[in-house]
């Protein structure tokens, strides 16, 4: 079911309907996907090869989030490593903060 006039993913945010992972969203694609919608969907990013859910509002507000495994930018990463945090809080203090 396509989403009428310009209010679609595709139509509105065509670079960003690139990362739309069609595979895993099947039958649902960017165009069927309104780009202010909550509705969590997959993205695959073509620079780090990662795959994750997140809805297109997230992707397209003011504070737009690109791949949530890799950071892709000011996004928080996910580490699959029980001692990350001690390592960062560490890192932290050695440059003057404290811990988190």
């Amino acid at each position: 079911m396509k989403i009428p006039g310009t209010r679609s993913l595709a139509e509105r945010w065509p670079e960003l309907a690139k990362e739309f992972d069609v595979e895993r969203n099947a039958p649902l694609t960017a165009a069927d996907v309104s780009a202010r919608s909550f509705r969590r969907v997959w993205w695959s990013s073509e620079t780090c090869g990662h795959s994750w859910q997140d809805s297109p509002r997230g992707r397209t507000g003011r504070m737009p989030r690109d791949c949530q495994l890799c950071g892709g930018g000011d996004t928080p990463f996910v580490v699959d490593d029980p001692n990350a945090r001690v390592r960062f809080d560490n890192a932290h203090r050695a440059f003057g903060g404290t811990g988190v």
